[in-house]
């Protein structure tokens, strides 16, 4: 069974039509992004349809800004967000443009007001205590109760899609797998989903069924770790000592399934 992908070009003045037809014929979207430069640059959507993939693709001349999907697909938010910060792409038909990975040094700018009596904001990071990835968190409270979080991420930037550029794909799947050590198994599906997508083909019975089997003994790790650091955050030591124990349980469970303690050794479970 392989997959096909259907490239349609567009034009700014038909994206939301264009966009919305695909999302009533029953596409998924799959993310938006900007691509080339100059007078080539292109705004570009991927909507999934079964086994079809469909890559919308719209010329976006300088100085003229494309229409904002955010009112049909809060999903693409981030995308918009992004695109604007890295590649200058202005958007219309939406509220703000609040800086995703342009990281000025403006609080007000990223953050959403919160006002009234007795509010106040609390600042997590960007540096914390551990190993996590470094993130700012701002939390906009009264006493105990939280009112709204504003979260800045992306302040590390290791080059690894640049380095993964023109690789082969399974030799672009170790990037994939190293983004971010607590989620090899959920980085390396996307990309093989992404890579198989690309190339026209579908995985078949047995990869899924191994696949599946990895991302939920990465999901049971994932949430005995964070039961963990729950207790701990609120000094409940026992709580922590206890689902700590089984946290080590799935790790060595782990190890004797794939080699690894946190599954970074699973080229085998993904065919290209």
């Amino acid at each position: 069974m392989r997959q096909a992908t259907e490239v349609r070009r567009t034009a700014l003045d038909r994206w939301r039509e264009d966009c919305l037809e695909q999302l009533d014929r029953g596409g998924r979207f799959c993310g938006a992004y900007a691509a080339g430069s100059g007078d080539d640059r292109r705004w570009n959507a991927l909507f999934a349809h079964g086994s079809t993939t469909c890559l919308l693709s719209a010329a976006l001349p300088s100085q003229r800004p494309a229409p904002s999907l955010v009112d049909l697909l809060p999903a693409a938010d981030w995308d918009e967000r992004e695109a604007h910060d890295l590649e200058r792409v202005e958007f219309e038909g939406r509220d703000s443009l609040r800086p995703l990975v342009d990281h000025t040094e403006a609080t007000a700018s990223w953050t959403v007001p919160v006002t009234g009596e007795g509010t106040f904001q609390v600042a997590v990071g960007p540096v914390h205590a551990g190993v996590i990835e470094s993130g700012h968190f701002r939390f906009h409270v009264v006493g105990e109760r939280i009112l709204h979080l504003d979260p800045r991420l992306f302040y590390k930037h290791r080059g690894l899609e640049r380095a993964a550029a023109g690789a082969e794909p399974a030799a672009a799947l170790a990037f994939a797998q190293r983004a971010c050590g607590a989620c090899a198994v959920t980085n390396s599906v996307a990309y093989a989903l992404a890579a198989e997508a690309t190339l026209g083909l579908v995985s078949d019975r047995e990869a899924r069924r191994g696949r599946t089997l990895l991302l939920e003994l990465e999901r049971l790790y994932s949430h005995l770790n964070d039961l963990a650091q729950i207790c701990s955050g609120v000094g409940f030591a026992p709580g922590n000592m206890a689902v700590a124990a089984l946290k080590e349980r799935a790790l060595r469970l782990n190890q004797g399934l794939v080699g690894h303690r946190f599954r970074t050794a699973l080229r085998r479970a993904h065919r290209f």
